[in-house]
């Protein structure tokens, strides 16, 4: 019989993966108040070192693929990206997916869940990056 334990045990071993690329800190704030654009910080732990970056966007998400485009010379596009609460009560999460596209063709799927409705994408992005890099 299948519980819904080894359900969570399965999609967390698929799509909540933590290495090489890991969350440390984010943070978003208006880059102007002229513009619409968002400013994001993100320290990113990969082999142990963490590197910190830094870029601005329409969002918090398009700051956040920006940055690491640049920062570590990929080669991507966001596709498709969904987001759902887990919970209504006050300890609700956050769960967020993306689908990410090589220029090859190729997509990479991850999902992110966190307190945070800003945070959870992030995370998704990380666990699709992360597979890529399987």
């Amino acid at each position: 019989e299948i519980t819904s334990e080894m359900i969570w045990d399965i999609f967390f071993t698929e799509y909540i993966l933590e290495t090489p690329f890991k969350l440390i800190d984010f943070k978003t704030s208006p880059a102007s108040r002229k513009t619409d654009k968002e400013k994001i910080t993100a320290s990113i732990e990969v082999d142990g070192r963490v590197r910190t970056i830094s870029a601005q966007g329409n969002g918090p998400i398009s700051a956040f693929i920006e940055g690491i485009r640049k920062e570590f010379g990929l080669k991507f596009s966001l596709e498709d990206f969904g987001q759902n609460t887990r919970s209504a009560t006050s300890k609700a999460e956050a769960s967020a997916y993306v689908e990410l596209k090589l220029p090859d063709g190729n997509s990479f799927y991850g999902c992110g869940i966190d307190t945070s409705i800003t945070v959870a994408p992030i995370k998704a992005v990380l666990s699709a990056i992360n597979k890529m890099k399987k």
